[in-house]
Formats: structure tokens, C-alpha cells, sequence
């Protein structure tokens, strides 16, 4: 403490602030100040500490309750992703066999071969994605398993389109392939490229307002070869174009009743595009139809 210029007391401490205006004036130099207060604010600190570890651990649980509802998920999506590949077959299989059982069928020789081939050839389409589930093991997210083979794309499409024509026949509807392409051999994976195909076909059948009129088009492109499909049923709305190849997302179909599934499709059908390099592109008007371009890099 220090009164005036009182030589006999200490001086005041430097950090004190000095006044001019007074004659007489002290000042009260605090020794420590700073430790008091740290000491108490000690318990604040320990109650924040506290506080930190409750965050974390929420957080943490937050975490592990998110994966184990995303491990679910992946699950459902996979039994819904099956589901949704085995009933074009069996749909198939299930009108064949209707056809057969008929009384007269037995006069038509040539058409119940061809018949029997469908029942025959979806039957081994549903033994080899069995054969896959069984290789995967269990649900395996947005990555697909690719296994890439030869394929004969000509004798492939011209084979799918004859299984998948009698259904739309049956519709009072029309199925066009045109090949156009020079390139007769493609690298794909058959189950998953057969998925893809089936896939967009079955959209274009259930889309369609009246008689399903489909057009298939393979031809060569500057990048490579395009795989395209065109109906003329109802269309996408613009706004909603960017939205069908969400997960379980189904484009409404107003008066169209037929149009059931798990909004799985196109969800699976642009991720094995994906998985084997390819592009995927559509392009649609709501009351004119809808045209989906695949387009196959030539490597």
C-alpha cells in the first residue's frame, strides 16, 4: 500500500496504475488472485469433465445404434432386392404353365416347345441367382459382386426378349429388338446384365397406360455400344427424374394399377451398371413415354 510519496513505504507495485489528479490515493495489489479463482473453479471443471465423458458416451451409443439400424437395413434391402429379381421369373414360369394346361395346346406343338423353353430357361435363371445368394453370403450393400464372362449380346438380347414377350403379347401389347451394332460379344456379368435387361422391361411393361409397345435398340455409339429401351406409357415428371434411382422410391402411377413392387428396381439397375463401368441415362415426358440409354465403354 501506498500513501502519497511516503518514503518510508514500500513503493508501489509498477503494475498498479498511477494518478495524477490526487495528492493523497492508495493501491491494493492482490498477491495470487489468479490461483484463487483457478481453485475455485476447480469444481466446475470436475462437474465439466463429467459432463464431456456423459457427451461422448451418448455419442458413442448414437454411433453403435445408427450401425446396427444400417446393418438392418442392408438386410431388409437385400431380401427386398431378391424378392423383387425372382418374381419376373416366376411370373414368367406361372403364365407358361397356364398356357400348357390348356386343352388344345397339345395341337400345337411348336408352341408348346416354346413354351416349355420359357419354364425351362427361367427355371435356370432362378437356380443361378440362388447359386449367387449362396456365394455372397449375406447381404452385401450397394456393391455387387461382378464375375465378368463373354457374353453373345445379340443371342442375348434376341433370348430375353423372347422370354419376357409372351407376358406382353399377353397385354395385347408389341415387343421390337433391332440390333444394329456391329459388336457381337461384350465382357458382363450374364446374371446381373439378364437383371438389368428384365429390370427395365418389367418397368416398361408396368408402366404402360393400355398395350404395353416396347421397343429394344442396340447400336454402336461414339464411346461405344447403347442399349436402349422406349414405351410410350405414362412417363416421368421432370421434377421427379431425379429421384427413381433412390432406394424404394416408386414414381406414382395414377391410373395405372398394375404398376406393384418394392422401388428396388432401378435402384439395383443403375448400381450393376455401376459396378461394371457403365452409364445409365433417362429420359422421359410425363404422358409420352419413357427411354432408358445403357451405355457400354468400348475397352
Amino acid at each position: 500500500v501506498r500513501f502519497g510519496e511516503n518514503p518510508r513505504i514500500k513503493p508501489m507495485d509498477k503494475s498498479l496504475p498511477k494518478s495524477s489528479d490526487y495528492l493523497y490515493y492508495f493501491g491494493i495489489h492482490f498477491v495470487g488472485h489468479n490461483q484463487m479463482i483457478m481453485e475455485s473453479l476447480g469444481i466446475w471443471y470436475f462437474f465439466s469433465f463429467i459432463l464431456l465423458l456423459v457427451i461422448l458416451f451418448f455419442v458413442y451409443t448414437q454411433i453403435i445404434i445408427f450401425r446396427q439400424r444400417r446393418f438392418a437395413e442392408v438386410q431388409r434391402d437385400f431380401i427386398n432386392t431378391m424378392t423383387h429379381e425372382f418374381k419376373t421369373p416366376l411370373a414368367s414360369i406361372s403364365m407358361s404353365a397356364d398356357v400348357i394346361q390348356k386343352p388344345d395346346i397339345i395341337n400345337e406343338p411348336d408352341r408348346l416347345y416354346r413354351y416349355g423353353d420359357i419354364i425351362r430357361n427361367q427355371a435356370n435363371h432362378l437356380l443361378k441367382q440362388v447359386e449367387r445368394v449362396l456365394e455372397m453370403g449375406g447381404p452385401a450393400g450397394d456393391k455387387l459382386l461382378i464375375k465378368k464372362a463373354p457374353v453373345r449380346l445379340r443371342i442375348f438380347m434376341q433370348e430375353i426378349c423372347n422370354q419376357i414377350e409372351p407376358r406382353i403379347l399377353g397385354a395385347n401389347g408389341s415387343l421390337s429388338l433391332k440390333y444394329q451394332s456391329k459388336v457381337e460379344v461384350i465382357n458382363a456379368d450374364p446374371l446381373h446384365l439378364t437383371n438389368i435387361i428384365f429390370n427395365l422391361l418389367d418397368n416398361a411393361i408396368k408402366y404402360s397406360v393400355d398395350k404395353p409397345l416396347i421397343e429394344v435398340c442396340v447400336d454402336d455409339s461414339i464411346s461405344g455400344i447403347t442399349i436402349v429401351v422406349t414405351d410410350h406409357g405414362i412417363g416421368i415428371p421432370a421434377k421427379l427424374k431425379k429421384k427413381v434411382f433412390e432406394k424404394f422410391y416408386r414414381v406414382p402411377t395414377g391410373n395405372v394399377q398394375n404398376a406393384k413392387g418394392f422401388g428396388l428396381g432401378l435402384y439395383y439397375t443403375r448400381n450393376a451398371i455401376r459396378a461394371h463401368g457403365w452409364k445409365i441415362n433417362i429420359d422421359s415426358q410425363e404422358g409420352q413415354g419413357t427411354t432408358v440409354r445403357i451405355t457400354i465403354p468400348d475397352k
